[in-house]
């Protein structure tokens, strides 16, 4: 078996670059093919294989053949590449199918079932790549393998063949979710449903079998928490696929509404390892948010592919029952680690922190699938009931974990929780947004005047009480990036279009609320000098406050008990001389080629749903209208410059921002000591972003037509300057 050492060498050589073979193609496969005998004459049956066996070293014959089943993984990869010389392509083929009449595929399934795991794990792959390019080039399944599986799938769940199954269908799934080929006729309906009554009956069975293992032992065997790992891959790759190919395919169709479910075992009384129960939770998340796959998948599915209802209805089905095992106590029972180990390894972190991952894959998950059951209530009062109930939950459960005395202010869990990812706290902040403007005659029935104490117990209004005021969440939103408009920029720009939807939605909002937006930030900069952490105060400002009166004065002023909100779906809307493209001569969307430099052509669907942008010179001439006419803005029943007249009392004072646009008026009005430093900051960075993506937009370097939301930024930026110069309408 030594003498097969140089060839196989020479083979890699040649393979690696794709070149002609110099043997033929007999001699070829005859270097490659490999033997399970040497290997596994003692191994299945569990004693340790002796040093050598006829006089060939045990260590030779393992390297020999993970080197075979290398170099056949290899071939097989060249021989499906598209720059491979056709003749060079034949030579391989034809080695591949040689190697098939030797019964390749029985071979790697023998020594897929080795206790060697680094030969058990090659053997897998090279049996998923051997059952892949015959299902390509040959429009077939490969018998032996399928055996193999629904076997492994029906016997008990200790067998020593479910791990080697299980790996072989996660990289299948992998390249079926790739490959869009694969995707199409009834090829895959073939084969998948053999495998659909042995794969539902597995999860069944092994999920019994883990909640009895509860009763007897504190930890788990840990195969079978290996075991449980690979089955969530399994699991998260068939919820892609259910996703990506909107239609029900065997094997996908329950594992929403069933399988899933059935998982939450797993993290509320399973003695499986922690980084199964923290794998559940992040795959939970990424079904409810369908971004199942994306880590085995780069490219983004299109948001503007048609709805599939029986998709919807099964999501709906795991949100009931998420919701209703969070209202049975499920949400104190998650583990979360304050000693998370990197990459779940066993070294733990030297210093002592909550798993913010899992909280916040916990959070997102919450409150997607309550945004989810409430789209489907119309009753007010149900609507007010659910959020309470879940929002209570929630936070209840982030206390618990977090150690939360007293924070400074309510609706800093977001940031607390989503400071490292910023996409999950982008999608939150939305969600809490659109929440929010759903509940409208929730915040507005309680008067602030309720609350005379002070500053503080304004956070306690029902907005700040169930942390999800949207004017706080933007603040410290901006205040996690530094007010850094460059950042904001780059979320505009993304093929993600979560920001721009959240950003439009909150702009619409801002523009009919400054003033709450203007209390907001100088609530929050109280809140920080208490804390001795806000730098733009002037060194006069006393360390306390006496408010006693005066908050609960700014804040009847500002939140008057009838105040009437924007509807969401109006605020959605635009005129229609804006939101008819078609009508207008010479004008349309944006062309695919000034998208593709952002890679964002699959998100552009999305963005004219969400905003109906119009041409240029359109918004151009619009823009220049606005800037030219003062913004009044007037809350009913309320005088709304009163606000500035008593923030005047709180005694923050301010200097005016550098703006460009608008230079600073030489004379000195009283409005100067109701600027605050958090009020300017967030002044300044949209002004600056405005501009910006004014700048890109002339230049056609900004990824899609941004009239609408240039139109959002001036109209809060002219608030601000009237604001500041005293000139608010009221």
């Amino acid at each position: 078996m030594e003498g097969l050492l140089p060839g196989l060498r020479e083979l890699y050589r040649v393979i690696l670059n794709a070149g002609s073979l110099q043997y033929d193609t007999q001699k070829c496969a005859a270097f490659l093919a490999p033997t399970s005998t040497v290997l596994l004459s003692t191994d299945i049956a569990g004693s340790t294989p002796p040093d050598n066996v006829g006089n060939v070293p045990v260590w030779c014959a393992r390297d020999i053949t993970a080197l075979q089943l290398s170099l056949i993984q290899m071939l097989i990869s060249k021989a499906e590449g598209r720059s491979t010389d056709p003749d060079v392509k034949r030579q391989y083929v034809c080695i591949v199918d040689l190697l098939q009449q030797a019964d390749l595929d029985s071979t790697l399934i023998c020594i897929s079932m080795a206790s060697d795991k680094v030969l058990s794990h090659l053997s897998s792959k090279c049996l998923s790549s051997l059952v892949l390019f015959q299902f390509k080039s040959k429009n077939e399944v490969n018998i032996r393998w399928l055996q193999f599986c629904m076997k492994s799938l029906s016997e008990s769940p200790r067998c020593y063949t479910l791990m080697p199954c299980l790996s072989s269908l996660v990289c299948v799934s992998k390249e079926l979710l790739r490959d869009e080929n694969l995707q199409q006729g009834d090829i895959l309906q073939a084969l998948l449903q053999p495998l659909d009554p042995a794969f539902e009956g597995l999860c069944s069975s092994l999920l019994s079998d883990v909640r009895a293992k509860h009763c007897q032992t504190p930890a788990l065997d840990p195969e079978l928490s290996c075991c449980i790992s690979c089955l969530l891959d399994l699991i998260e790759l068939l919820v892609a696929l259910r996703i990506k190919c909107q239609r029900s395919l065997p094997l996908c169709h329950k594992v929403l509404s069933v399988t899933i479910p059935q998982a939450f075992t797993l993290v509320s009384s399973s003695p499986v390892a922690y980084y199964v129960k923290r794998q559940f939770i992040l795959v939970l998340k990424k079904s409810l948010l369908k971004k199942a796959g994306e880590d085995f998948y780069p490219v983004l599915y299109s948001l503007s592919q048609p709805g599939d209802p029986v998709l919807e209805q099964e999501i709906m089905i795991l949100v009931l029952e998420l919701l209703n095992s969070i209202h049975q106590g499920w949400l104190l029972q998650v583990p979360v680690s304050d000693r998370i180990s990197c990459f779940g390894g066993s070294n733990k972190a030297s210093e002592s922190s909550p798993d913010l991952v899992v909280l916040a894959a916990v959070c997102l998950s919450v409150l997607k699938a309550l945004e989810i059951q409430l789209l489907e209530v119309t009753i007010c009062s149900i609507i007010e009931d659910k959020l309470q109930s879940v929002m209570d939950q929630l936070l209840a459960f982030l206390r618990h974990h977090l150690g939360w005395q007293k924070p400074c202010h309510p609706c800093e869990w977001v940031s607390l929780i989503f400071i490292e990812q910023d996409d999950d706290m982008l999608e939150v902040a939305n969600i809490l947004l659109k929440l929010y403007l759903r509940c409208q005659t929730l915040w507005s029935q309680v008067p602030a005047c309720a609350y005379p104490g002070g500053e503080m117990e304004i956070w306690d209004g029902i907005s700040h009480r169930f942390g999800c005021d949207p004017h706080c969440i933007f603040i410290l939103l901006l205040n996690n990036v530094a007010f850094d408009t460059s950042v904001l920029l780059d979320f505009l720009i993304s093929s993600e279009t979560c920001f721009l939807e959240y950003f439009v939605r909150y702009l619409k909002l801002l523009k009919e609320d400054w003033p709450r937006f203007c209390l907001t930030c100088t609530l929050l900069e109280l809140a920080s000098c208490r804390k001795g952490s806000a730098k733009d105060v002037p060194n006069d400002v006393p360390n306390s406050f006496s408010l006693q009166g005066q908050t609960a004065s700014v804040t009847a002023a500002v939140v008057p008990q009838n105040l009437a909100f924007v509807n969401l779906q109006e605020s959605l809307s635009l005129p229609t001389s804006i939101s008819d493209p078609i009508t207008k001569k010479n004008k349309g969307p944006i062309a695919p080629s000034q998208v593709s430099s952002y890679e964002c052509t699959s998100s552009l669907g999305a963005l004219q749903r969400l905003v109906a942008y119009d041409s240029s010179e359109d918004s151009e001439s619009e823009c220049s209208e606005e800037q030219d006419h003062p913004v009044t803005v007037q809350i009913p029943g309320t005088d709304s410059t009163d606000i500035y007249k008593q923030m005047g009392k709180l005694k923050l004072k301010g200097e005016y921002p550098a703006f460009s646009a608008t230079p600073a008026p030489t004379k000195t009005t009283d409005n100067t000591n109701l600027i605050t430093g958090t009020l300017l900051k967030s002044a300044r960075c949209l002004e600056e972003l405005q501009q910006a993506i004014n700048k890109l937009h002339k230049k056609q370097l900004f990824p899609y037509n941004p009239s609408a939301l240039l139109r959002l930024l001036i109209h809060v930026c002219t608030l601000n300057r009237e604001m500041r110069e005293g000139k608010i309408a009221h």
